[in-house]
């Protein structure tokens, strides 16, 4: 991959996200972890930080959503809107949504609805 290069991750339950490397790495792993403090991903997972305000598109919530604890495994989908690295709506139908909408929002932190500076991604396909 060559720096600032854009990367783009879809998949069939509607993740459409966006967004560029910069100079930073990405992180594929399927390896033993043999020096004190490396991070090894599990298998179909990437560790990638993009540069935060390039990413956009939406990130789809199918299985597991932690925090907060009143969620961890769903049963419905939640769908986040992300613009220049915000996420800027919660979608979903019932109480997962509800339940990630509002813990969201009672931490009364703007901050809250940026994006981490890195993700791990576990693919199911």
């Amino acid at each position: 991959m060559s720096a600032d290069e854009e990367i783009r991750i879809t998949s069939r339950n509607g993740v459409y996200l966006t967004g560029r490397t910069g100079h930073r790495p990405i992180h594929i792993r399927g390896i033993p972890a043999d020096k004190p403090g490396m991070s090894v991903m599990l298998a179909g997972q990437i560790s990638w930080n993009p540069s935060e305000e390039t990413q956009n598109g939406t990130i789809v919530f199918d299985g597991a959503a932690w925090p907060p604890n009143e969620n961890s495994l769903i049963t419905n989908p939640i769908a986040l809107t992300v613009e220049n690295g915000l996420v800027t709506d919660v979608a979903g139908d019932r109480r997962d949504a509800d339940v990630y909408r509002s813990w969201l929002a009672a931490q009364d932190d703007p901050n809250m609805y940026r994006l981490l500076t890195g993700c791990s991604i576990t693919t199911q396909e």
